[in-house]
C-alpha cells in the first residue's frame, strides 16, 4: 500500500507540469481557436536559454528568461501570424491556424537543434536544487513532487478564479462564448486575444521553469515529450475546457508514474497515455466535461 501511496505522490508531481501547460493550451483554444502546437518548440527554447542564463546570471536571470522568451514568443506568434491570418479568415480558418502554428514549431525547434547542435544543456550541479525527502510512516513525500504540483494547483485556480471574478477575466469568457457578438458590444477582442497569450506564455513560462528544476537539463528533443500529453489532457478534457483539461492531466500524470512502476520498458508511458485517450473518447466523445459548444468558454 505504502508503495502505491508513493507513486501517487510522483504521479502527482509529474501531473504539475501537464497541467500548467494544458491550461495553457485551452486559455488560447477558448479566445482565439487556435490549438497551440508550438508550445514545445517555446519550452525548448526558453529552456535552453534558461539553462544558459542560470550558468551565466543566476538564479534571477533564470527566472526572468525562462518567464519572459514564452510571452515574448506567443506574442509575437499572435501579432506576426495569426492575427493577419484571423483577419483573412474573419476568423473562421481554424485549420489555417493550427497549420500555421505547426510550421511555426517546426521552424523553431530547426533553428534551435541549428543553434545548439542538439546538445543537451545542464544546470550548474548545486542550482536551486529540489531534491529533498520527507519520510512519513514509510510514505516518501518528495520536495520536488509537492512544489511542481503545489505551484501547478494554485496557478490554475487562481487563473480559473480570475476568470470568473475579474474584469478581464469576464472578457476573456465573452470572446470565448461569440467572438463576433463580443465585438459588436463594443470589446476589443483583439486586445483580450493578445492577453490570453501573454498568460498562457506566462504559464509555460512557470511549466519550464518547474520541468527544468526537476529535470535538471534540456534539450530541443524536450519540446515533444512536453507536447504530446498536455495535448492529449485537453483533448481528453473537452476541447477548450480548462477544468476538462485540468482533470485530464492529473489523471495522465498518475498514468504514467504507475505504468512507470510496473514496466521499464521506454516509451510505455506515452503509449499508455494516448491509449486511455483513445478509449476516452470512444466512451465520452465529448471528454470528461461536456458541453453543447465547439469551444467551452472556460
Amino acid at each position: 500500500m505504502t508503495e502505491w501511496i508513493n507513486q501517487i505522490i510522483i504521479g502527482l508531481g509529474l501531473a504539475g507540469p501537464i497541467l500548467l501547460m494544458s491550461v495553457a493550451l485551452s486559455t488560447v483554444l477558448a479566445t482565439s481557436r487556435v490549438l497551440n502546437v508550438t508550445v514545445g518548440a517555446v519550452f525548448s527554447v526558453s529552456g535552453v536559454l534558461a539553462v544558459v542564463a542560470a550558468d551565466a546570471g543566476g538564479t534571477l536571470l533564470f527566472l526572468v528568461v525562462a518567464l519572459v522568451v514564452p510571452v515574448v514568443l506567443y506574442v509575437l506568434l499572435d501579432a506576426v501570424v495569426l492575427r493577419p491570418q484571423r483577419r483573412r479568415s474573419h476568423g473562421e480558418d481554424e485549420i489555417g491556424a493550427f497549420a500555421a502554428t505547426l510550421g511555426v514549431a517546426i521552424i523553431i525547434t530547426a533553428l534551435l537543434a541549428e543553434a545548439t547542435h542538439s546538445d543537451i544543456k545542464a544546470l550548474p550541479a548545486t542550482f536551486l536544487r529540489i531534491d529533498h525527502v520527507w519520510n512519513v510512516n514509510g510514505v516518501q513525500v518528495t520536495e520536488q513532487a509537492a512544489i511542481l504540483f503545489g505551484v501547478a494547483v494554485v496557478l490554475a485556480c487562481g487563473w480559473g478564479l480570475a476568470l470568473k471574478r475579474t474584469g478581464i477575466g469576464k472578457l476573456c469568457r465573452a470572446v470565448a462564448v461569440n467572438e463576433e457578438l463580443a465585438r459588436t458590444l463594443g470589446v476589443r477582442t483583439g486586445r483580450v486575444i493578445l492577453f490570453s497569450w501573454v498568460v498562457s506564455g506566462l504559464l509555460t513560462g512557470v511549466a519550464t521553469v518547474l520541468i527544468v528544476l526537476a529535470g535538471r537539463s534540456v534539450s530541443v528533443e524536450s519540446g515533444a515529450v512536453y507536447l504530446l500529453v498536455p495535448f492529449a489532457a485537453v483533448v481528453a478534457g473537452g476541447m477548450g475546457s480548462m477544468l476538462g483539461a485540468a482533470l485530464a492531466s492529473i489523471f495522465f500524470g498518475l498514468a504514467q508514474a504507475i505504468v512507470a512502476n510496473l514496466t521499464p520498458w521506454p516509451g510505455t508511458q506515452e503509449a499508455v497515455v494516448f491509449g486511455l485517450l483513445f478509449l476516452l473518447l470512444l466512451l465520452r466523445p465529448e471528454g470528461l466535461v461536456p458541453t453543447r459548444q465547439a469551444i467551452r468558454p472556460y
